[in-house]
């Protein structure tokens, strides 16, 4: 049972995935009603790969920026062109998104899920859950 749904879970990803790749190729420039340049599409999934891969650490727009090549407001104008969120947003999207396996799959405090998912305090991970599932991650959990 438990299989079958990570492989419900996984298929499900896989979908989501592949319909934000093609949103995204198929996103104009909200400025100018052009299509955004390959190369800025290409550091913007550069940012979306380093962001996934260290969402609990702190990420700053600097470092963002010079990872994308471009001006800290070009970055974050074009990644919510793309993605119709925000780089905070993403990042918190990503730390809840794990929170929530975790909540699942493990007997973790909240206290230790929040710290590993970048959180110093674990009433921000409270706060930011119960923005996004409507109710605590104790009440999630069970």
């Amino acid at each position: 049972m438990k299989a079958s749904r990570i492989t419900v879970e996984a298929k499900i990803y896989e979908i989501i995935s592949y319909l934000a790749s093609y949103l995204k190729e198929n996103r104009l420039n909200e400025e100018n009603g052009q299509p955004i340049n390959k190369t800025d599409l290409q550091a913007l999934d550069e940012l979306t790969h380093y962001m996934d891969e260290h969402y609990s650490f702190n990420i700053t727009l600097q470092t963002l920026s010079t990872i994308a090549c471009m001006s800290e407001s070009k970055m974050k104008r074009l990644f919510k062109s793309v993605y119709n969120m925000s780089i905070t947003e993403y990042i918190q999207r990503k730390r809840i998104s794990v929170a929530e396996h975790m909540l699942i799959q493990t007997d973790l405090t909240i206290a230790e899920i929040s710290r590993i998912v970048g959180y110093s305090n674990p009433s921000r991970l409270i706060e930011i859950f119960k923005r996004y599932y409507g109710f605590t991650p104790s009440k999630y959990r069970k």
